[in-house]
């Protein structure tokens, strides 16, 4: 079963971005993926896509770029949601999806070392 979750959510210096990290382990290696993910504390909420760098194997970690909007207070929780949809190419070249999963939880917002 696929799965995934966020290891560590950390706020950059201009708090502008949110830098997400995550386990990702699937059970086709080697197939793209796309990421999503989203974090909300109180008013304030990020949104960023996803790197994945599992480089052909099926387990890894995931990278993610959430840009904020409003004012996120770090050493507080955030609630957090990830999409993975997983895509294979088509014999003539396109993508389809192959499977998707969601998961959210409540994560520590650190300072950006």
């Amino acid at each position: 079963m696929p799965r995934s979750q966020i290891d560590t959510a950390r706020l950059d210096a201009e708090k502008a971005v949110i830098n997400v990290v995550g386990p990702l382990e699937l059970e086709v290696p080697a197939v793209p993926v796309d990421i999503h993910v989203t974090l909300i504390q109180g008013d304030a909420y990020a949104h960023g896509h996803g790197t994945d760098t599992r480089a052909g194997g099926t387990q890894g970690k995931w990278t993610a770029r959430a840009e904020t909007v409003g004012t996120f207070e770090t050493e507080k929780l955030v609630e957090a949601f990830g999409i993975v949809v997983v895509v294979e190419p088509d014999p003539d070249g396109r993508r389809r999806v192959h499977q998707t999963f969601t998961w959210s939880e409540r994560v520590k917002l650190e300072a950006q070392l």
